[in-house]
């Protein structure tokens, strides 16, 4: 019989090979073989939808995987890399300008704050209710293991890493070297929000609700109630209407970030997957 450790290599192999499928299929459309260029357009934000869908779920196996912490961080460092690299890739003009790779250099060094911020609620719901992903044919994995001593000097200096890589992302990217990290930790603290309002949700329905249809519909609305509040700030703050094709674009990216979020989440329901907690 397979270990949990196994099995969750395996899953997270099945996760990297759905997000290489369905990023190879987008741009494949989107490169200019699908003749209809109106549904290639739309494939733009539904892109971007699934850039968030699968960074959640990179945050939801880092979090709740049973493996060791070296394993652990190399797989979860590596997997973003081949993700988020395959996108930032076909960004690069062909005849780059030292202005371009600066501007690079820094979007890569905000990436581990931000990643950090994505996985904040779901840390939290480890640590302070014991939240964890179980499989139905190991009873050990019910019970909750509380992170050591070691496991929070790591996670504080991968915290202290993230904020140095950060603010050294500002120096590069401002002209006199004197950026303020300010506006990065006000990004991350709504991507806090956003994830708490969105993932959470999603992963309640996906590996513990009993009535799948409801709680789907529900994690769903969430995300459309992130939506209508994003749109109403940018109303009264913009002082108008937004255009119309926002609400052609928005749908589209929400159904993405959805899609790419909760299909994962089903596939390890039906493979056996749970979330408990409380104390076990």
């Amino acid at each position: 019989m397979r270990s949990l450790s196994d099995r969750g290599v395996w899953l997270f192999f099945g996760c990297l090979a759905f997000f290489f499928v369905g990023n190879g299929v987008t741009a494949l459309l989107m490169s200019g073989l699908w003749p209809n260029r109106a549904i290639v357009l739309a494939l733009y934000p539904a892109r971007i939808g699934m850039i968030g869908g699968q960074v959640a779920i990179h945050g939801v196996w880092f979090v709740f995987a049973r493996l060791p912490w070296p394993w652990r961080i190399l797989a979860g460092a590596a997997s973003a890399i081949l993700l988020f690299g395959a996108y930032l890739a076909p960004l690069l003009p062909d005849n780059t300008v030292p202005g371009d790779i600066d501007y690079l250099a820094a979007t890569l060094l905000c990436l581990p704050l931000f990643l950090l911020a994505a996985q904040t609620p779901l840390w939290t719901m480890r640590i302070w209710f014991r939240w964890r992903i179980t499989h139905r044919d190991d009873a050990a994995s019910g019970r909750y293991e509380p992170m050591g001593i070691g496991a929070l000097l790591l996670a504080m200096s991968a915290v202290a890493s993230a904020l140095a890589a950060a603010r050294l992302s500002r120096s590069i990217d401002s002209p006199r070297g004197n950026g303020s990290i300010g506006v990065l930790v006000v990004g991350a603290l709504v991507i806090v929000v956003v994830s708490a309002a969105t993932v959470l949700p999603a992963v309640l329905a996906g590996l513990r609700a009993r009535r799948l249809p409801l709680t789907l519909g529900l994690a769903f609305a969430a995300d459309v109630g992130v939506v209508a509040v994003y749109l109403s700030l940018r109303v009264i703050l913009g002082g108008g209407w937004v255009e119309w094709e926002v609400f052609v674009v928005v749908p589209v990216l929400v159904a993405g970030f959805f899609v790419t979020l909760t299909a994962p989440l089903l596939i390890a329901r039906r493979l056996g997957y749970r979330l408990l907690w409380g104390r076990g």
